[in-house]
């Protein structure tokens, strides 16, 4: 098809056709056997993509269009082409007469400006557009345009500006919400960015939605990594402002001012720490900040605070027998034996008065582990744990699997004697009560401690169908993760159900590709019961392994094996059902027969899609039509990176 027959085709569907869409069409125009492209020659249209939607863009005004192709210029390091570009869009610009089609034509050109490094221009735009936004009449448009405002300014650095634009809309424009809560929790990550946790912090403060409490995590995550104990002090007490706005939401008040309490830690303020435990309204996240407060602090001073601290609540809990342990341990650590035997003494004491058997034997069963690991309470723990398994009988049933979790904490901390002991005192009653998710929680357990046999014959004793094909799937990957592949293929043959025994053989099929059993890994994978899974196991698993052998057949220089790895990956890739899937891969094999020369094949991946067509236009363009060796290196850059480096419409 002509480009000619193209411009004519396109003119005629315009209603239909969208301009970018012609743009996107344009560039399926790509002529192979011409040499790399002159942009200044005569007949350049019939020849480049580029200098086609040019003129298709000149042709419709397209002024937001130009201003893309500009981009596309100066991506390919056509930077005089790009400027020329800018200039004739911006005089066209400059005559337009619908205001808000105006606005958002100099908001676009003020961000390329911006991305070319000219910041002074771009913020003139900003500038001259905030002139024009003031006579639109329409308020939800108005206030779109000064979110895009602001969005330039934060682009361009100019963070502070941005968030009194962003402050302003409200009062400009009423009560339209939109997307000024994304645009504040973006300007918070660039404060964050910019290294300014205050100000990221009273960006969030601005927002009114459940994004809030999302923003707020990632502010305190940022203050948690940074590491700069300078800037800690004055955005602890914003944070705190920003928590106390939440105090009707229980759990995130409280985690916030947990998350809080544990970076004035970090910096040494223990007043504002035990200041923080006093205004939270949660006994358990109390007591998790008094415990931090002895796991890291061996001053006895801080001891005395944190049991003065201990909220009275006229009965007795299983946190507070807990958190009296580790005190008594702290006490030992700093050489107090005298007060350490005090505080065990009043931890024992609390432990037997705690009401509910389940609770009380999760305390035990904690205290346990503490005192395994304290010379001075060794013997202890022994007692403790007959305590625990004495009373899992009285505990209610479904309230079993808090101990089988502390089990696992028994064996990840060393003490596989003490897991066994657990794991099998547990595992009469879930047998008894047929406890699927007991029991399921138990087979894990033996999985993970390599009691292999043990967790396969739990887990087929299983009556619930549900937690029986989830448990023998979670077995057959540990199987498949330490190399015990046919023990895995005969469990995994066992699940009944067709969607868990497909994501089982998944598992073994992704294992077999890591050591390039690619023959037996397709065998499987024409097992898979489930449609869907099979068609992501052989879109996703078995492309990713043939795109790793071509690369390396590529690298070795083995042109005829790559090939034959290329053609095995064609055959593969339009199993996928989705059009985007199927665009990525075509691009994947594109770029690799795109380095081996046989540039037809590449284009011909594309299969009639604009957007797989234009991807490999691009492709090509930065290749040249004869890549010499640093297009050859630019194209190798495009292969190690998901996706191309220029933009495709939108």
């Amino acid at each position: 098809m002509s480009v000619k027959y193209l411009k004519i085709s396109i003119s005629k569907s315009l209603p239909v056709i969208s301009i970018v869409m012609c743009y996107i069409i344009s560039l399926t125009a790509i002529t192979l056997s011409e040499a790399p492209v002159n942009f200044q020659e005569k007949g350049c249209v019939e020849l480049h993509p580029l200098a086609c939607a040019i003129h298709l863009a000149k042709f419709f005004d397209s002024y937001e269009l130009l201003t893309d192709i500009a981009m596309q210029f100066s991506e390919i390091g056509e930077k005089y082409k790009s400027r020329e570009l800018l200039e004739y869009a911006n005089n066209g610009i400059k005559k337009m007469k619908d205001g808000y089609a105006k606005t958002q034509s100099i908001i676009k050109m003020a961000l390329t400006y911006w991305k070319f490094g000219e910041k002074n221009m771009a913020l003139q735009l900003v500038s001259d557009t905030l002139e024009h936004a003031q006579f639109i009449e329409d308020p939800a448009t108005k206030y779109n345009l000064l979110l895009c405002m602001a969005h330039i300014y934060a682009e361009t650095g100019e963070y502070a500006k941005a968030f009194e634009l962003l402050k302003s809309t409200e009062a400009e424009t009423g009560d339209l919400p939109s997307n000024k809560e994304y645009a504040f929790e973006r300007l918070s990550v660039r404060f964050m960015n910019a290294d300014d946790p205050v100000m990221a912090l009273a960006a969030v403060g601005e927002m009114k939605t459940l994004r809030k409490s999302w923003a707020f995590q990632a502010v305190l995550d940022f203050m948690e990594k940074s590491g700069k104990k300078e800037t800690l002090p004055e955005a602890l007490l914003q944070a705190e402002r920003v928590a106390e706005m939440a105090k009707n939401e229980h759990y995130y008040f409280n985690n916030s001012l947990k998350r809080i309490a544990l970076l004035y830690m970090k910096i040494g303020n223990y007043d504002r720490v035990f200041n923080i435990t006093g205004r939270m309204d949660d006994y358990t996240f109390q007591c998790d900040i008094l415990g931090e407060i002895l796991r890291k602090s061996k001053r006895e001073e801080l001891f005395v605070r944190a049991y003065a601290s201990i909220p009275p609540l006229g009965y007795e809990t299983s946190e507070k027998a807990v958190l009296l342990t580790e005190m008594s341990i702290g006490y030992f650590q700093i050489g107090r034996k005298d007060k350490a035997f005090e505080i065990f003494a009043g931890a024992m004491s609390s432990l037997g008065k705690i009401y509910d058997a389940g609770d009380r034997a999760a305390a035990s069963a904690k205290m346990a582990l503490m005192c395994r690991h304290s010379s001075n309470l060794r013997e202890k723990s022994v007692e403790l744990l007959s305590l625990v398994i004495a009373l899992i009988p009285e505990i209610q049933s479904g309230c079993e699997t808090g101990l089988a979790a502390i089990a696992w904490q028994y064996y990840d901390s060393g003490e596989e004697g003490m897991a066994e002991e657990l794991n099998e005192a547990l595992l009469v009653p879930a047998m008894e009560k047929k406890n699927a998710y007991l029991q399921s929680c138990i087979s894990r357990n033996y999985a993970g401690m390599k009691e292999y046999e043990q967790a396969i014959r739990i887990s087929k004793s299983i009556k619930d169908g549900f937690e029986k094909n989830l448990t023998m799937e979670y077995i057959v990957q540990i199987l498949a993760g330490v190399n015990r592949y046919d023990d895995a293929m005969r469990l995994a043959e066992e699940i009944k159900d067709p969607y868990y025994k497909s994501r089982a053989l998944s598992c073994l099929i992704s294992k077999h590709l890591e050591n390039s059993d690619n023959e037996y890994a397709l065998h499987l994978a024409g097992s898979i019961p489930d449609m869907d899974i099979k068609r992501n196991v052989l879109t996703k698993e078995l492309h990713k392994a043939l795109m790793k052998e071509a690369d390396d057949y590529i690298e070795h220089g083995m042109k005829a094996e790559a090939m034959s790895a290329l053609s095995e990956a064609c055959e593969l890739f339009g199993s996928s059902g989705f059009a985007s899937e199927r665009d990525n891969y075509a691009f994947d094999i594109a770029c690799r027969y795109a380095v081996l020369y046989e540039f037809e094949k590449a284009l011909g991946l594309a299969d009639g899609s604009p957007v797989a067509l234009a991807r490999i236009g691009f492709l090509f363009l930065e290749m040249g039509i004869e890549p010499d060796k640093e297009m050859k290196k630019s194209l190798k850059e495009i292969i190690a990176s998901p996706r191309p480096r220029a933009r495709c419409g939108n």
